[in-house]
């Protein structure tokens, strides 16, 4: 039986001769009257809602016998269309939805700033048909303020519309008539009640004003040329003020083409980060003459520290940023002899929590006048490596003498090591990490070499 083969199905049938179409309407109008029925449909709305036209076809075979009947006697036309490669068109819909907090699976977002949403969709390069009908459907969260909801843009294709209505409702129409001879009317609504935000994009005849009753025409081609079987519509909202810190919320949007089912997009989870980072900035030496050795560091409760701005005090002159946005953790900064210098640090984490600046520095330096004795460095005295971490191994072209009497000075002349050298290594494992001199006297004479601790 030709009730048994998928003909009357969910999705869009094109059947491309006329006389076929006039024939099973003709089938379905007889019929439809012998059954004692009402025919709601004209011929116009059998081409144009042939979906519809299906489901009532299938609906009546399945509940009423004088239908069924009438419709199997009508052998020439089950024939034809049986005999007809009957291609089932429709649109196809791929879709996305993205949302606040980054690329991170959690997406943490902080709750006072606005929550911009997008809901993406795409009639794929494997359907046959435009979609003529796009409706979008978003339930949102009791967490939002739905007095702050704002539709923001649509784009259908290469075409892009800023919306912001600031109502609960808006509709506009978008001109494709060059390219596809029809207009797309995007109305959009939010039901406060249910807490739904809804669109629904239909292809009008710019003939008629109406819904256009060409099964073929549409809005959204097959995207074989992207982006122009592309669409999106987006909006934002707030939080209410008592959403706490790692709440989740999650948001999720169905979309419908034509008559297909609904498809639903991913959903898009969002992560509460409230609670600002911490951090600190140290001063780890001096490198000769006066440059300053800088470190900061920081912790975040959950979506981690994204960047620093680290400040400095010259004098007491004022705080200027000498790293911006930084997510190194060292670096160094040229200073001037009987300089004072102070540091803090600044955190912002991935979420845009800004830690607030402290009340006193994290640390500070003055710079002195070098102490270390007025000595030339001595071409024969050698120390490998150098930079070293943990050993120095000290070489000298001259005759090796005895009781020989090492100092170490750092970079502001104090004297850190004083012993007696009793072999060619060093033990500098315990010293901070920075600039040094290394004096070795001998005899009366003294040799000086510079050497830096990492």
């Amino acid at each position: 039986s030709i009730y048994n083969k998928n003909l009357f199905n969910n999705n869009v049938t094109i059947i491309k001769s006329a006389d076929i179409w006039k024939g099973i309407y003709s089938a379905y109008d007889s019929c439809t009257t012998a059954a004692g029925l009402i025919v709601p449909f004209s011929f116009q709305d059998f081409v144009s809602g042939i979906k519809h036209i299906y489901d009532q076809i299938n609906f009546n075979l399945y509940y009423y016998p004088t239908f069924q009947d009438c419709f199997s006697e009508n052998k020439n036309i089950i024939e034809d269309v049986a005999a007809l490669q009957i291609q089932i068109l429709n649109s196809l819909d791929p879709n996305n939805k993205t949302g606040p907090g980054g690329n991170s699976f959690a997406h943490y977002y902080q709750g006072i700033k606005d929550w911009h949403y997008s809901i993406q969709f795409e009639n794929d390069t494997a359907a046959t048909l435009a979609a003529q009908t796009i409706h979008i459907i978003d339930t949102l969260d009791y967490r939002f303020n739905l007095s702050t909801f704002r539709f923001t843009l649509v784009t259908l294709g290469r075409k892009c519309i800023s919306v912001n209505y600031s109502g609960n409702t808006f509709f506009t129409d978008v001109d494709f008539i060059n390219e596809y001879g029809v207009i797309a009317r995007v109305n959009g609504s939010l039901d406060t009640i249910n807490r739904v935000a809804n669109w629904t994009i239909n292809t009008i005849d710019p003939l008629t004003g109406q819904v256009t009753n060409n099964p073929v025409s549409g809005i959204l081609p097959p995207d074989t040329v992207p982006p122009n079987g592309q669409g999106m519509v987006g909006f934002y909202v707030k939080l209410n003020h008592n959403v706490n810190d790692g709440e989740k919320i999650n948001n999720q949007a169905s979309i419908i083409f034509d008559s297909n089912n609904s498809i639903y997009t991913p959903s898009w989870p969002c992560t509460m980060d409230s609670i600002s980072p911490q951090s600190k900035a140290q001063i780890n030496g001096l490198i000769p003459d006066t440059l300053i050795m800088l470190s900061w560091k920081g912790t975040d409760n959950r979506s981690g520290i994204e960047y620093y701005d680290i400040y400095t005090n010259d004098n007491n002159t004022g705080w200027h940023k000498s790293f911006s946005k930084t997510s190194d953790t060292t670096g160094l900064i040229k200073g001037i002899v009987n300089h004072t210098y102070q540091f803090y640090s600044i955190s912002v984490d991935s979420a845009g929590n800004i830690e607030k600046a402290p009340f006193f520095a994290d640390d500070s330096i003055t710079i002195l006048i070098q102490a270390v004795p007025e000595i030339n460095e001595d071409d024969n005295l050698f120390l490998y490596p150098n930079p070293a971490r943990d050993k120095l191994t000290v070489y000298s072209k001259k005759v090796v003498k005895t009781n020989r009497i090492l100092k170490i000075f750092n970079i502001l002349g104090s004297p850190v090591v004083v012993t007696t050298l009793k072999s060619d290594q060093i033990n500098i494992k315990e010293l901070p990490a920075g600039f040094y001199y290394l004096v070795i006297t001998a005899d009366g004479e003294k040799s000086m070499r510079k050497f830096i601790k990492e």
